[in-house]
């Protein structure tokens, strides 16, 4: 009766063994968990490809670096220390240590000196100046050593890049508030007003008068360093204003 029952308990640990066998066997097609992980170009087309991805392959020796010496030498960088070859090319790991020495910087794989000019051609058009002396390239833009001789002709100064004539303290000017003559251009609600005293525009009276243009004076105020405050209108009493006055 025991001897029964030991055999039976050995047949049921062989059928429970030989079910976890068989769960253990479950083939796979996924390559990677196989081994084929890399290229044919990183085992130098000499490994083997996965049979159910021809694109994934398995080799003893195989090469994932790349940066080549052409790469670094574009850097002007010495190549890294840890390094290996596919497709009969040497691939590095990383670049090495600049080539460059103190006061030089990389510009298509060469050493050229240092560009640390600060003065850009914008930069000296807006002092109403051109760019003087040596230059040099940095990402792309030039820089000037210095800016030259002024461009503005004498009694004139430079606002913006562009060069007027200093305003007096204070001045009459066309065009600039529609009380005065003017609104947004050269034309005002009170027009008609000037038409049937002066038989002309607000602004064109304001011309006649020989007084500038405010579009023009404002900026000239600006140019001298100052910033022009609004004193009034002029009025000579017969129809209505067409004339501001600014001071700077």
């Amino acid at each position: 009766m025991k001897k029964g029952l030991l055999l039976s308990s050995v047949g049921i640990l062989t059928i429970l063994g030989n079910t976890n066998i068989q769960a253990g066997c479950i083939p796979t097609n996924d390559c990677s968990s196989l081994g084929y992980k890399y290229t044919k170009d990183e085992c130098s087309g000499k490994g083997i490809a996965c049979p159910f991805d021809a694109a994934q392959y398995n080799c003893e020796n195989p090469c994932t670096y790349k940066m080549s010496l052409s790469d670094c030498s574009l850097k002007c960088l010495n190549t890294g220390t840890k390094s290996c070859t596919k497709n009969g090319t040497t691939y590095y790991e990383s670049c090495g240590v600049s080539k460059c020495s103190s006061g030089y910087e990389c510009q298509n794989g060469k050493c050229v000196t240092a560009c640390t000019y600060t003065y850009s051609e914008y930069m000296c058009s807006q002092e109403c100046k051109s760019p003087a002396g040596r230059s040099c390239t940095r990402n792309g833009i030039t820089f000037y050593e210095s800016c030259g001789n002024y461009k503005c002709s004498s009694g004139k100064k430079c606002y913006e890049g562009s060069c007027y004539t200093p305003v007096p303290v204070g001045e009459y000017c066309c065009g600039y508030e529609n009380q005065c003559g003017y609104s947004g251009g050269t034309s005002s609600s009170y027009d008609s007003r000037c038409y049937s005293v002066y038989g002309q525009s607000c602004y064109q009276k304001c011309k006649s008068m020989g007084y500038p243009d405010c579009t023009d004076w404002i900026p000239s105020c600006y140019a001298t360093g100052n910033y022009p405050q609004r004193k009034g209108c002029s009025s000579d009493g017969k129809a209505t204003n067409y004339a501001i006055s600014w001071y700077c």
